[in-house]
């Protein structure tokens, strides 16, 4: 059940308020009833907890839609379902264009309207919550607040500064890891349409009909399992930023319905026979070579450069390692605060390790290695040994090459093993488990370095 919520219900009709109050209390709702416009308005200004409203069209001395107009107008975060005994196409019409959520007709049927409860709620809920996020976004919207310092970084910056302040589309490019809905998200929050929602929608690995649905939204029964009526991003979107994100994954079959949502800003739900307007500003990511994909007839090239007004590229990490040691300490930052583990840094000796390794995950890899680390390190200071056993295992490779680097890096490894050996008593599968490594491999770097059986 959608998290305490509190529902009240208006209608002139005592034996209606009962029932439906019965009703509602038996699903685990929190009910209040008003059997006018003004004690239903005197209840709502006294308390802000109630989530949703179920409003008779017919009330004394107002009809529901200019009390419906005048509820939106006091309370716009309200959700309101509309129930009348003479429904006609019109008034439903009506109905939505004055705020209401959905228009159901007397008598009700209690699975439909537990059902668009449920709906409304858990769109409500998911807005609630992500209100303290987005206004924490909001704040930390500023650009300087991605960890970067390198040339390639700032030069990225800077265009993602200027376009933020228009409205044009933006594909965002670069490996899986990158950052790319970092990215997006700042556009967003730096731009005029940082009070508008943030929607945002993967494409991968999706079919053109689950695809469509999503963005568009559909009808009750416009298809099988459309048991309510559902909104899509495309309507959520208006006045505010859409996100697709991995563009380059989204079906041939589906890009010419993109394509015309695109040039004329207006859509039809599915099962819907009107369209409507959607104000938008896209954003669009991918970590495929969409060129390549029009080359194979993959991707439609006119929708690649509707997409494609301004291309954001953002480097891998390999090609700004200048950037890692920040990002540590951001990282370091971040997993300090949420999991309190006193760690305050990282030695040098893995901070080597961790700038010769080329990361083919990217920034988000390198995250993941930050908080492998705060699951094993128990000291002040991350050490190589705290690392993931592939960090280590490249590096080791680095370490055949006879440069003065690598020689370091096999010393370091070395007196890393010899301490392991030493601290378990040369247990070789117990310190195997502290080097993060299988004991063949534990085996195999003992005999590389010479080292004896037993050193005290």
């Amino acid at each position: 059940m959608p998290y305490n919520s509190k529902i009240l219900i208006v209608d002139d009709e005592q034996p209606i308020l009962d029932s439906l109050g019965d009703l509602l209390v038996q699903r685990g709702y929190s009910v209040g009833t008003a059997k006018s416009a003004e004690e239903a308005l005197e209840s709502l200004n006294e308390s802000d907890s109630f989530d949703l409203a179920l409003v008779d069209y017919l009330l004394p001395g107002i009809n529901g839609i200019d009390f419906i107009k005048q509820i939106k107008q006091e309370h716009p975060d309200l959700s309101i379902i509309m129930i009348t005994g003479k429904g006609t196409i019109s008034l439903a019409v009506e109905a939505m264009k004055s705020g209401v959520a959905d228009f159901l007709e007397k008598p009700v049927n209690p699975e439909e309207l537990h059902l668009i409860i449920k709906r409304e709620l858990k769109y409500k809920h998911a807005i609630d919550q992500n209100a303290y996020f987005m206004a924490e976004l909001a704040r930390r919207s500023s650009i300087e607040n991605i960890v970067g310092q390198t040339d390639s970084m700032l030069a990225i910056f800077e265009q993602v500064r200027q376009v933020a302040q228009t409205d044009a589309s933006v594909l965002i490019t670069g490996e899986s890891g990158t950052g790319k809905e970092l990215f997006a998200h700042h556009i967003h929050y730096c731009s005029r349409r940082k009070n508008g929602r943030l929607v945002q929608f993967s494409c991968v690995d999706l079919a053109p009909g689950i695809v469509e649905s999503e963005l568009f939204g559909h009808k009750k029964g416009s298809y099988t399992g459309a048991i309510s009526t559902e909104k899509g991003r495309f309507e959520f979107a208006d006045g505010g930023t859409l996100f697709l994100d991995e563009i380059g994954d989204i079906p041939l079959e589906f890009q010419p319905k993109l394509l015309n949502v695109l040039q004329s800003k207006q859509f039809t739900p599915i099962g819907g026979n009107r369209s409507f307007s959607s104000d938008f500003r896209l954003i669009t990511a991918t970590n495929k070579d969409l060129e390549q994909k029009i080359a194979r007839d993959q991707f439609r090239s006119d929708l690649y450069y509707r997409l494609n007004v301004v291309e954001i590229k953002v480097p891998p990490l390999r090609d700004h390692k200048g950037d890692i040691p920040p990002l540590l300490n951001h990282f370091i930052k971040v997993y300090r605060e949420k999991t309190n583990n006193p760690i305050r840094g990282i030695t040098k000796a893995a901070q080597d390790m961790l700038m010769h390794y080329n990361w083919p995950g990217n920034i988000r890899q390198l995250k993941n290695a930050i908080e492998w680390a705060f699951v094993f390190c128990h000291e002040d200071l991350i050490d190589i040994g705290h690392l993931p056993s592939y960090v280590s295992d490249d590096n080791s490779k680095l370490s055949l090459t006879p440069t003065q680097g690598c020689t370091n890096l096999a010393l370091i490894e070395k007196d890393l093993i010899l301490k392991c050996l030493q601290k378990t008593n040369w247990n070789k599968t117990h310190a195997a488990d502290l080097l993060g490594i299988n004991r063949n491999t534990l085996r195999s770097k003992i005999q590389r370095y010479g080292i004896p059986d037993q050193v005290l």
